[in-house]
């Protein structure tokens, strides 16, 4: 997959996008701008229409700067998306997932159904991330475009990732697991582990099956 997503990106088309907002006319009972027009687009393409006229006030504000891969539309997402949450082109959420303020879903993710993203989480490029997962605030899971050739991250069905923890590139998080918060799991961990520590140790196991709150998944 990391060639898939190194090509995708090298081949992506670069894209500015802009939002425009113009003042067509005057409203002389303002000391200040109204803007009555407002459009996105990617710059090349409207350009040549904002040189052509003449407007009253306008102002640009840069969205993105020659993107290779922008963010996704998540309108027709079947999963709970809440505002500032970032989710690239090529990344999958699946049913009832939930994707909280701040995180952040690179290309080629994969979020599983039930999984909760938490505020200001990092989910690298091709990470897959099971079922039933929840990954803490602030936590990172490496991505695997770089370094060269590397392996997706797997964390399997029920896992519980805490706060600051990060999952480095190529690791295996076995199911029903649990990684500590600010863990750093730099090996691969067997299901049912309890992780803590810099580097993370297992420390005992983990008896439970189930570590999430039904009540905040679902429609």
């Amino acid at each position: 997959m990391s060639n898939e997503l190194v090509y995708l990106v090298k081949n992506a088309e670069r894209k500015t996008k802009v939002k425009v907002y113009l003042q067509t006319k005057k409203y002389d009972e303002f000391p200040f701008a109204i803007y009555d027009q407002i459009i996105v687009a990617d710059y090349d393409e409207v350009r040549p229409f904002l040189d052509s006229l003449k407007f009253e006030q306008m102002h640009i504000e840069t969205l993105s700067r020659k993107s290779a891969l922008g963010l996704q539309d998540v309108f027709d997402m079947d999963a709970r998306i809440e505002p500032g949450a970032l989710i690239r082109n090529g990344a999958t959420v699946e049913k009832d997932a939930i994707v909280l303020m701040g995180a952040v879903i690179n290309a080629g993710a994969h979020i599983g159904s039930w999984t909760m993203v938490d505020m200001n989480a990092v989910i690298g490029s091709g990470a897959q991330i099971g079922k039933r997962c929840h990954i803490g605030a602030g936590a990172v899971i490496a991505g695997m475009m770089e370094p060269a050739g590397t392996k997706s991250v797997v964390i399997e069905d029920d896992v519980f990732v805490g706060a600051n923890a990060v999952i480095l590139e190529e690791i295996t998080v076995g199911h029903h697991s649990i990684i500590g918060a600010g863990a750093v799991v730099t090996k691969n961990v067997e299901p049912y582990s309890v992780m803590a520590g810099v580097p993370a140790v297992k420390i005992k196991e983990n008896g439970q099956d189930t570590m999430i709150e039904q009540d905040l998944r679902g429609q």
